[in-house]
């Protein structure tokens, strides 16, 4: 049966498809600054509506650490009460900050087959066993399995 969360896959695809069609060759600050501008403003403002609704409506108020690393978007790499407290999606933004910056790595290489799979095994085994051995399954079950996604589409956009 299928979920709203193949969205989710076919994003991922798609992102790695365009990037390695689109952005191989771009120089590194453009690169950047161009992914994080279009992703940080809308996360920002969606992050601040959340916390401000959660306030008003439920008087809860998260803490400082809790918000500063969603601020900045890698709460879904912290502890497992961080991964989805504010709002369940916003996991997503600290996935795909960690594929752009591993992929801003990889860019002038992406011919390199080998590489981009080894890149994507190793990193899908490392987020696997990290979350499991924290008994994270947030990050376990919304995370770490779709990384190969995003490697998926970039092996298919080059």
């Amino acid at each position: 049966m299928l979920h709203g969360e193949i969205g989710v896959d076919i994003f991922l695809i798609l992102s790695g498809f365009t990037l390695a069609m689109n952005s191989a060759e771009m120089p590194l600050g453009r690169f950047l600054v161009r992914r994080f501008s279009r992703i940080y403003p809308a996360y920002w403002i969606a992050l601040g509506l959340f916390i401000w609704m959660q306030r008003r409506f439920f008087g809860a108020t998260p803490g400082w650490e809790d918000t500063w690393q969603h601020v900045v978007g890698i709460h879904g790499f912290s502890r497992p009460a961080y991964f989805s407290d504010i709002s369940e999606p916003f996991w997503f933004i600290s996935m795909i900050l960690a594929a752009y910056l591993v992929f801003a790595c990889i860019r002038r290489r992406l011919d390199d087959l080998s590489l981009v799979i080894a890149v994507a095994g190793a990193l899908t085994l490392l987020a696997t066993i990290l979350y499991q051995d924290n008994h994270h399954t947030g990050g376990l079950i919304e995370l770490a399995v779709r990384i190969p996604s995003f490697f998926a589409g970039v092996i298919a956009g080059r």
